[in-house]
């Protein structure tokens, strides 16, 4: 009975975690590079398919800056220096 709630544990951490870089990448797209693209024709050709690139680009960078967070955070130790960076970085309150 542990494990299962390991899992869905897992799964609902998971599930956000995916959830909150999808949003990252479509705000960026979104607010962005849409927005701006008369300026951005000349880096490349607006299209649906090159806005699914840049997307699945953009998602991979937030996926790897978040597990590179995770990294300070684990080495700035315990204590109140983990709290301010985390509190920093992502605007949230500890209870």
């Amino acid at each position: 009975m542990g494990s299962l709630f390991v899992v869905g544990a897992y799964g609902g951490t998971l599930s956000s975690v995916s959830s909150g870089i999808n949003s990252m990448a479509t705000c960026l797209l979104t607010d962005f590079i849409q927005p701006n693209q008369k300026s951005c024709e000349k880096y490349f050709t607006p299209s649906e398919k090159t806005y699914k690139y840049i997307a699945k680009i953009s998602s991979l960078f937030f996926g790897l800056l978040s597990i590179a967070f995770t990294y300070v955070v684990d080495q700035l130790g315990e204590g109140i220096a983990r709290e301010d960076f985390a509190r920093g970085c992502f605007n949230t309150e500890f209870i």
